[in-house]
């Protein structure tokens, strides 16, 4: 790697950070605390994409230890750490895998969905454990299937946005 290319993905990388640490901030000051962070799992594809798997995973790093500091333990905090970060890894090696051809689409909803589905558990057990609410008494109330599905039906559309604004993003980036 030359000197040049260095300085490129450093670059990248910090403008990724500054774009992420934003939306966090934005996230974690509004009354939308987990929307947002769909931008900053964007940036972070981004820094992914354009600078490697090294920048990305420093960039990640940055920013959740900057959300760290601004939040401590809270709600932004917690999608971060669980949901957008580990999507934007995720959507990283899933970029080959397009809507446009059947079996990648297949195979991409069929990621999507599980992870989506891990995270729901996670954030469940997380969520009962440390803030103490009894969340789960209103999932019982639905069935735990039912609540799981809901949740992974609602954040399936998320990877189409994310597919698509990425692609434009990066195109736009060349």
């Amino acid at each position: 790697m030359d000197r040049r290319d260095a300085t490129r993905r450093v670059t990248y990388s910090a403008v990724c950070t500054a774009i992420a640490v934003s939306v966090i901030l934005i996230s974690q000051f509004s009354p939308m605390r987990i929307v947002p962070l769909i931008l900053a799992s964007l940036a972070f594809y981004i820094a992914f994409v354009r600078c490697g798997v090294i920048y990305g995973a420093v960039t990640v790093a940055v920013s959740v230890i900057i959300c760290f500091f601004v939040s401590g333990i809270t709600t932004t905090f917690l999608f971060l750490c669980i949901v957008f970060a580990p999507y934007a890894l995720i959507a990283f090696f899933m970029r080959k895998l397009s809507y446009r051809v059947m079996w990648q689409a297949v195979v991409r909803l069929a990621v999507t969905a599980a992870f989506f589905a891990v995270c729901f558990v996670v954030m469940v057990l997380l969520v009962d454990y440390i803030a103490g609410t009894s969340l789960m008494t209103l999932i019982e109330k639905i069935g735990k299937v039912w609540a799981g599905l809901i949740i992974v039906v609602a954040a399936l559309p998320v990877d189409f946005f994310f597919t698509y604004a990425s692609e434009k993003i990066i195109r736009l980036l060349k």
